[in-house]
């Protein structure tokens, strides 16, 4: 810009943004309060001024946001896990791989075969070693569900046990996070699920239900021991239209004996996995997470459990 030349509304807005933030800069520490009310207010007016001041303000900080994000991803070496797809052309993307981010570094740790179907979103161990997710593929002409595990690096795939197949399963389809959930010791893994084995014949479906019941079950991750805490539940809730019952990835409480689940009748319900009994009804509910640090789970408030988790060292939520 020449000088004596208008300024642009942009051109404003970024001028009158810097001087808010050096004149907040320039307040001493004695003012407290009333200097960080004044400073943000003058910001709040600088950038209020016009429509593109909005945008770039608002932009600025966004942008701000993601580079905190990925500085503290690259210091703490978080690890996180999510489904992508290898073709960026087709939309909606079709889910065939498992992405690892440690630190900030990426790499593909699952690539889909040529048979496999559906790849539920990865579930991360809280040490931060190891996934467990849920695979569909096709085998002889039949579709076959199970329960994997694996290190983050993508070594040491493994079954862990057969579950009931999706009745109709669509190749590459982004079916969301995997119902599992890792016990804070990271030993044993919860699901909600029909066991092959004990589905010899199709469920039948009860008549206030569109959906085949589902069993709550315990899994010892090494030895491949099962308990069943709950041996069938499922229906979907009238009112409000809500799919039960439901586990998210945070589901344990920091002792590793209770729990926290929705059950099918849209109810948040803590249960005690030694006694195998329901301890505590919270009330109407859905996807309840249970904080590391409390005694008792975030319910009924409301949390969107995802595939992405972000852990600390040693396994520790940021």
């Amino acid at each position: 810009m020449t000088a004596g030349s208008p300024r642009t509304p942009e051109q404003h807005v970024r001028a009158d943004c810097r001087l808010a933030v050096a004149r907040r800069a320039g307040r001493s520490a004695g003012n407290g309060t009333d200097m960080h009310r004044r400073s943000a207010a003058l910001l709040f007016v600088a950038c209020l001024g016009t429509l593109p001041g909005i945008t770039g303000c608002a932009a600025v900080a966004r942008q701000s946001l993601r580079d905190r994000w990925a500085e503290a991803m690259r210091t703490k070496r978080w690890v996180t896990a999510f489904n992508d797809g290898t073709r960026k052309d087709v939309v909606p993307v079709r889910v065939d791989s498992i992405v690892v981010k440690i630190g900030g570094r990426e790499n593909i740790a699952f690539r889909a075969g040529p048979d496999d179907v559906e790849i539920g979103g990865p579930i991360v161990s809280p040490d931060g070693t190891r996934l467990a997710f849920d695979k569909t593929h096709k085998e002889n002409g039949r579709y076959r569900t199970a329960i994997y595990r694996m290190a983050t690096d993508g070594s040491a795939l493994r079954s862990l046990v057969e579950l009931l197949p999706p009745p109709w399963p669509i190749k590459g389809a982004q079916i969301g996070p995997s119902p599992l959930a890792w016990s804070h010791d990271n030993k044993r893994l919860l699901f909600f699920g029909a066991l092959k084995d004990e589905a010899s014949t199709p469920p039948v479906l009860r008549r206030d239900s569109p959906l085949p019941p589902k069993g709550l079950f315990l899994l010892d991750v090494d030895s491949g021991r099962l308990v069943t805490l709950i041996p069938t539940i499922g229906r979907r809730v009238s009112s409000p239209p809500i799919v039960g019952p439901v586990i998210t990835s945070q589901a344990w409480a920091p002792d590793n004996r209770r729990l926290v689940y929705m059950d099918d009748r849209g109810h948040v319900t803590i249960m005690d996995t030694v006694t195998r009994t329901d301890i505590k009804d919270l009330g109407p509910g859905f996807e309840p997470t249970w904080s590391p640090s409390r005694s008792e789970p975030s319910a009924p408030a409301t949390a969107i459990s995802s595939s992405t988790r972000p852990m600390g060292p040693a396994g520790r939520p940021p």
